[in-house]
């Protein structure tokens, strides 16, 4: 095109000639670059997707589907977190004791059965170990005696279990996510209460920023319920 602009000063061009040559360019601009790598693309694709875990699925009316594993009546699912939000002083700690003594008992909670017992294990950043057994005291007397042999660990304020530590430049899985997930495993732990969810990460978080409470909940919450086929129940303020 600048050919073209330098020879119009010069010789006037034939405006038919002018736009031949601009057809001709066009054409250059809307061939198909060739792809010489395509192999190497779709390996490279393959990378990607196995990095990322990104595996689509299709639908399909023969396909088979599972019903959900609830382990109380429409709630606790295996392998999922259930939230409880509420405000301070609203019950939600003497809620998580009652439900870890009730999955490990087999009694019923408010009415409603559990589906199969097993161990449980309370994590209280912002109680001490005393005031937890003393909550599971209560709950033993107005419920009834544990005549299994499950067990509800506890591990209170007295601890300092971190999942996981922020930076200005990112996160990092702690020692403490490793020893939760191996306990949960090495113990059959069923049901992990968590209270409060904000207590277990340490660094620069801003709880009210949508995109480190999302890395918070997806990398390091999730997966101890997942990887494990637990229920973890957060307590959320």
């Amino acid at each position: 095109l600048i050919d073209i602009l330098i020879a119009n000063d010069i010789f006037p061009p034939d405006p038919e000639e002018v736009l031949e040559d601009l057809k001709e360019v066009q054409d250059e601009l809307d061939k198909e670059i060739p792809r010489d790598d395509i192999e190497g693309e779709d390996e490279l694709q393959e990378e990607v997707e196995e990095e990322l875990n990104i595996k689509p699925f299709v639908y399909g009316k023969d396909i088979e589907i599972a019903k959900r594993s609830f382990v109380l009546s429409k709630y606790l699912k295996k392998g999922n977190v259930t939230l409880f939000q509420g405000a301070p002083g609203g019950a939600k700690t003497q809620n998580l004791c009652q439900l870890a003594y009730c999955y490990t008992t087999g009694y019923q909670y408010f009415g409603q059965s559990f589906s199969e017992t097993g161990n449980a294990l309370l994590l209280t950043a912002e109680e001490e170990i005393n005031e937890i057994n003393l909550r599971l005291r209560a709950t033993e007397k107005a419920i009834g005696a544990n005549n299994t042999d499950h067990k509800i660990y506890i591990l209170g304020n007295e601890s300092e279990l971190k999942l996981v530590k922020y930076k200005r430049t990112g996160d990092a899985k702690s020692a403490g996510f490793e020893w939760l997930n191996t306990f949960v495993k090495n113990n059959k732990i069923g049901f992990i209460g968590l209270d409060p969810l904000i207590s277990y990460q340490g660094g620069h978080f801003d709880e009210n920023s949508n995109a480190l409470m999302d890395n918070y909940i997806k990398n390091y919450i999730i997966p101890i319920a997942r990887d494990n086929n637990a229920c973890l129940a957060v307590n959320h303020h």
